[in-house]
């Protein structure tokens, strides 16, 4: 993963990613603490080729994660790649028998990814907004708790 970040970091400039979300990145300040930081963090492959990047960060709450994704082309938006992606580490997390809430914030007019989500289990449990680069974001919350 850490060869990888160049290309994240590229290809989350490419498509202004600040229009969509607040990061790209599991949290932390450098390579290590991301790793630290992540239950899970994966690249998102579309025909052996790299189209996202998927992770889970851990929180402070033991069982309860954050869900953060980015598809690196517009090109690949609505095609249910990000779908796929989530639904792929949500079955690992079952497989290895994790039970716990996962949790995300979503921009409430990316009406897409919010249809997406729902239709993984996630419920909208709030609203909110940040300010963040530059502009002030409105949010949903989201969770989906899984049951061991």
């Amino acid at each position: 993963m850490r060869r990888d970040l160049d290309d994240i970091h590229h290809f989350a400039q490419a498509i202004h990613s600040e229009q969509f979300m607040s990061r790209y990145l599991p949290y932390g300040d450098n390579y290590e603490q991301m790793v630290t930081n992540a239950l899970v963090w994966k690249i998102i492959l579309v025909e052996n080729s790299a189209t996202g990047v998927i992770w889970l960060d851990k929180t402070e709450t033991i069982n309860e994660v954050v869900l953060g994704i980015m598809l690196f082309s517009p090109t690949q938006f609505g095609k249910g790649i990000g779908q796929a992606a989530i639904k792929l580490v949500i079955d690992e997390l079952q497989t290895i028998k994790w039970a716990g809430l996962i949790k995300l914030n979503v921009r409430i007019e990316n009406e897409r990814a919010i249809a997406c989500y729902q239709r993984l289990g996630f419920d909208v449990t709030g609203a909110g907004s940040k300010y963040t680069h530059g502009k002030q974001i409105s949010y949903l919350s989201m969770v989906n708790l899984l049951q061991s």
